[in-house]
């Protein structure tokens, strides 16, 4: 009988402690990778995986000085399931050098749909996709939380910098 009862306390202190232990795994973890914010609205407040560091970069203050209009730095490079709110998607690239701050850049249509980006930094040859559906956000997909398609053959995709500058558009097929 004694035998039971010290087995059944091993038990529970073992239950106890890969308990406590799991915690504090977690806790370092999230506390260490810091929280991805979940925007609101429109913006996407999510930083961009680094390629040379295979990591997140968090955004940090500065002031971007745009290259001239002329210079292309981002194109989109398709528009997928056109139509259908679920799979609808967005594709743009940066293909200018360095790293560029999307703060203030903007998605649109022709009738004006607007998807404003915030507190976004992407690195030379990264991708990021704009779905139309609502979602959380992460490092290479953003949802713009509309609650209907927005995309139909014959629109134009256009990407505007912060000055209002028209730097890339598609036309889908």
């Amino acid at each position: 009988m004694r035998s039971g009862k010290s087995t059944f306390y091993f038990i529970l202190l073992n239950i106890t402690i890969s308990a406590i232990t799991t915690l504090i795994v977690l806790w370092l973890w999230d506390s260490s990778k810091g929280n991805l914010p979940t925007p609101k609205t429109q913006p996407a407040d999510i930083p961009i995986t680094s390629p040379e560091l295979n990591m997140p970069v968090a955004p940090q203050d500065f002031s971007p000085t745009l290259p001239p209009v002329g210079q292309k730095l981002v194109t989109i490079e398709n528009v997928f399931g056109v139509g259908d709110l679920q799979q609808e998607v967005v594709v743009m690239k940066y293909i200018g050098d360095g790293e560029l701050d999307l703060t203030g850049w903007q998605l649109k249509d022709k009738n004006d749909h607007i998807y404003i980006f915030s507190g976004l930094r992407i690195y030379k040859g990264s991708a990021i996709e704009i779905y139309t559906r609502a979602g959380p956000n992460n490092l290479t997909e953003l949802n713009w939380n509309l609650n209907e398609a927005i995309w139909h053959s014959g629109d134009t995709v256009t990407i505007l910098d912060p000055e209002g500058n028209i730097r890339d558009s598609y036309l889908i097929p």
